[in-house]
């Protein structure tokens, strides 16, 4: 998918190679980024198992979430995708927007 699709979902076909797909899958967006405000993915396959592997269909825009209580804290989870949590300037900014969060949410 290009950047700025506004589609939830889109058919996609089975991987080129065929090899560990089991089928057709759809792409879904999971939120926007904290860190850089791209739309985060998920591959949702026909047998109803869900990837957010960076390695898979989603590539570096893969759901990558903060969840509260791994933080320590309460409130929903924060979208962030694969690239920023693996940048680690990147990922300790989108950290702090997520506590701001959570601290208002508890």
């Amino acid at each position: 998918m290009e950047d700025g699709m506004d589609t939830a979902k889109v058919m996609a076909s089975r991987a080129p190679d065929g090899r560990g797909w089991g089928g057709d899958y759809w792409i879904e967006n999971d939120g926007r980024c904290v860190g850089c405000r791209r739309e985060t993915k998920i591959a949702i396959y026909g047998d109803g198992a869900v990837s957010a592997d960076p390695r898979g269909v989603c590539g570096g825009r893969a759901s990558y979430g903060l969840v509260a209580a791994d933080h320590g804290a309460t409130g929903p989870d924060v979208p962030l995708c694969f690239d920023c949590g693996n940048e680690r300037e990147r990922y300790e900014a989108a950290l702090s927007v997520a506590r701001r969060r959570w601290a208002v949410a508890s």
